[in-house]
């Protein structure tokens, strides 16, 4: 933290305190995890939750959104290290994930369409 709110060498702004804190907050939360749930060897599936949950979290907060650039890599590396460290448990994850997802999301017919015919997040 000790970079926070002085001047970047490249530009004329500067570090905000939010992003060391970021940093911090997530620190904090993979010893508590490591602590919680102890080393083994499938403890990255939840390292891996655990940041991108922080990252949504801070960007959900100062933007009201939740980017499909982080949920759609964060889905495909859960089945992956899912199939590589507990594939007996693959089949149940998958269908959990598929019923949580038709029924959290609209179906893209019910979606919202602004003035130009763009799509609108959902709900506004």
């Amino acid at each position: 933290m000790a970079g926070a709110g002085r001047p970047l060498r490249s530009c004329d702004g500067s570090i905000s305190p939010r992003y060391p804190l970021t940093e911090a907050l997530t620190g904090a939360l993979f010893v508590a995890v490591l602590i919680a749930r102890g080393a083994s060897r499938t403890i990255w599936l939840d390292l891996i939750f655990v940041a991108a949950l922080v990252a949504i979290t801070r960007i959900d907060l100062e933007h009201r959104i939740i980017p499909n650039r982080i949920l759609a890599p964060l889905a495909l590396a859960a089945i992956m290290l899912t199939a590589l460290f507990e594939p007996q448990q693959l089949p149940e994850r998958l269908l959990a994930a598929t019923a949580a997802g038709g029924c959290c999301s609209p179906p893209r017919s019910l979606t919202p369409r602004d003035g130009d015919g763009r799509r609108q997040s959902w709900p506004r």
